[in-house]
């Protein structure tokens, strides 16, 4: 991660305008447990400029520091900037209590954030389905993260505490993830 850090400083350091750059190095800085970083940052060029991939990052820092409304207005202002952008803004509207809006912004995701919000619209048969279809076509880690939910979702609690085991001893570290 110090490597990482140490090239999207760089990146900013030669080409302070580099907006992917801001984005992708706000995942890294929350990552880092560093959320105010990366929010101070973005407040400062978001005043200086109106760009797709600052309100992006925006929102996920915001998102992560719990200003779930100032996330939503990131997000949203990232997709009116460029509608085809990439945002977590269905996890902003999951964390709001929102449901339906999440699942309806959920595509892009490997099966298992869809299968969560089917199962909070209370769709568990629908959110079992998906996720079994998922199962079956993602990475070793998607899988384990579909299979925890799926086995928890049919009763199975020795499955999905099994497969919350490996995906513990994993080497992969996402604190969303984890929570």
């Amino acid at each position: 991660m110090r490597s990482a850090d140490g090239a999207f400083q760089t990146a900013l350091r030669l080409n302070p305008d580099l907006t992917m750059a801001h984005n992708a190095y706000t995942q890294l800085q929350v990552d880092q447990g560093r959320s105010l970083d990366a929010l101070k940052r973005l407040l400062d060029r978001g005043r200086r400029r109106s760009d797709a991939e600052l309100f992006a990052g925006l929102g996920h820092v915001c998102r992560c520091c719990g200003l779930l409304q100032a996330a939503l207005r990131a997000q949203q202002e990232a997709h009116r900037l460029d509608p085809s952008i990439l945002t977590t803004i269905n996890h902003t509207y999951f964390m709001l209590g929102d449901y339906q809006k999440a699942l309806d912004t959920s595509g892009g995701d490997f099966g298992y954030a869809e299968g969560v919000m089917l199962s909070a619209l209370g769709r568990t048969e629908e959110a079992i389905a998906k996720l079994r279809r998922s199962e079956e076509i993602i990475w070793r880690l998607g899988r384990l993260y579909v299979i925890s939910l799926r086995a928890l979702l049919e009763g199975n609690r020795e499955e999905s505490l099994q497969a919350c085991e490996e995906l513990r001893k994993a080497t992969f570290r996402d604190p969303e993830g984890i929570y």
